[in-house]
């Protein structure tokens, strides 16, 4: 998630941490709007590597139920519920009867579980609590004064 005010996005957990691209449209419309003092933030979804080759609907799906979240708006679906459904369906099928395909997917949905599973508590489109600066400097002073009694206390 990005945004062209920092207060926009702050809160939300990327998936995938920094991702460095060649520069698009989006990120020159962002950049030109914040000049001309309109916030903006841009959504992603990612679709897995292995299924470039197919129609991936559930991307577009994603893309809308956040943009819906993020503006209040409720937008059509158009019928993604049902393409989304197609493409699990055509997937499944493709996948059948390719027992080396299906056990690579296996293992990588797997990882991509285990990397993620940390996340599943704290949804990206949920903000975090993100502690304030008064409440940083507190902890980091309290820390000091902590560190300073040990050093002043006898060694055993």
């Amino acid at each position: 998630m990005h945004g062209s005010d920092p207060s926009l996005v702050q809160g939300f957990r990327s998936q995938v941490g920094d991702v460095e691209v060649p520069g698009h449209m989006g990120a020159m419309l962002e950049f030109h709007l914040a000049q001309a003092g309109f916030d903006s933030m841009g959504i992603t979804a990612q679709v897995p590597h292995y299924l470039a080759q197919f129609q991936y609907p559930q991307s577009a799906q994603t893309l809308l139920n956040s943009l819906s979240m993020i503006t209040g708006l409720a937008l059509p679906a158009g019928g993604l519920d049902e393409l989304a459904a197609k493409a699990t369906q055509e997937i499944e099928e493709q996948l059948e009867g390719n027992d080396e395909f299906t056990t690579v997917v296996a293992a990588l949905e797997h990882q991509y579980d285990q990397v993620h599973s940390a996340d599943n508590d704290a949804s990206f489109s949920q903000p975090e609590k993100v502690p304030t600066g008064d409440e940083l400097a507190a902890q980091f002073e309290s820390f000091l004064r902590d560190l300073d009694a040990e050093e002043g206390s006898p060694e055993s």
